[in-house]
């Protein structure tokens, strides 16, 4: 993986075609695309090459239970389009990972973790974002299994740009709800299809391990899921009712950064502005208003 490039015109003539499109016709599983299927997954690696020696890795996972509605066909259709864009015109050798998780808690739910891999080609990259199953499950726990997204970052990627030059990843994250104090041992067992841990992880070891390697970020899609309330389980057990923007901010604390979305459509932009922002691409708040009115 991570050989060719993003061309702007593919990106641009791939959006139009898509406008009107429905999620069937741009999601093209109705099950569990096979490569995207964690059992048996041991690790996902973004590499330099002579084409791009570089690389600096990118991951986007995506909450798909049915709280989300419509938003994930949304990215698909009209956002996620200039996503490898924006991050390519501040580096050319951005390689993106999509995947997407659901409730894990539910074991007749096939999508509950869906991984693709570090792609660099743009129509390859959009190849693993259209793949994702959109099964809209998702039990009434009051959180859903972004947690497991945080655990494939920090134990399950190999990246270069960590490896060769210390120099950390980006890893987004957007949902509308609260995660599991602890990565279930039980429940990564049985969908990686072997025992790799012997009991749960607690969900701040989990987010140190990622935030060791990656810029980690939480994007809510808009300021009425992030006052949503719910319930917020702790090692202590059931907590008061707090908004999800509170329990993520709690949560994540030193580990990443919590983005409350005025809307969905402003994942690509706003997630390309915090990678130029990191990446030191803009000197100025006129720089990054000049991109925004030049590109997006």
């Amino acid at each position: 993986m991570g050989a060719g490039s993003t061309s702007s015109v593919r990106v641009q003539a791939r959006s139009q075609a898509r406008q009107g499109a429905t999620a069937q016709q741009v999601f093209s599983s109705n099950d569990l695309y096979p490569g995207m299927n964690p059992n048996g997954l041991v690790v996902r690696e973004s590499r330099d090459s002579d084409e791009h020696p570089d690389s600096i890795a990118v991951g986007f996972m995506m909450d798909i239970t049915g709280s989300m509605q419509s938003i994930p066909h949304k990215l698909a259709t009209t956002v996620m389009p200039e996503f490898m864009p924006g991050l390519a015109r501040v580096n050319p050798h951005v390689q993106v990972l999509f995947g997407a998780f659901g409730d894990a808690e539910d074991a007749d739910y096939g999508g509950a973790w869906q991984i693709g891999q570090f792609e660099t080609d743009d129509n390859r990259a959009d190849e693993w974002l259209t793949r994702t199953w959109l099964d809209g499950s998702g039990g009434s726990w009051g959180y859903e299994s972004s947690d497991l997204a945080f655990f494939f970052f920090g134990y399950h990627t190999s990246i270069d740009c960590w490896k060769m030059r210390q120099r950390k990843g980006y890893a987004f994250v957007t949902t509308d709800d609260t995660c599991r104090p602890s990565v279930s041992a039980r429940t990564v067992n049985r969908l990686l299809g072997r025992k790799e841990l012997r009991e749960d992880l607690p969900i701040d070891t989990v987010l140190a391990k990622a935030a060791q390697m990656y810029h980690v970020f939480v994007l809510i899609p808009d300021a009425n899921r992030a006052a949503k309330g719910a319930r917020y389980l702790s090692d202590n057990g059931w907590e008061p009712y707090m908004t999800v923007e509170a329990h993520w901010r709690k949560r994540l604390g030193t580990h990443g950064t919590v983005v409350v979305l005025a809307c969905a459509e402003d994942t690509a932009v706003v997630s390309s502005i915090l990678f130029g922002l990191r990446e030191g691409a803009y000197g100025s708040l006129t720089a990054i208003l000049g991109d925004l009115e030049t590109n997006f």
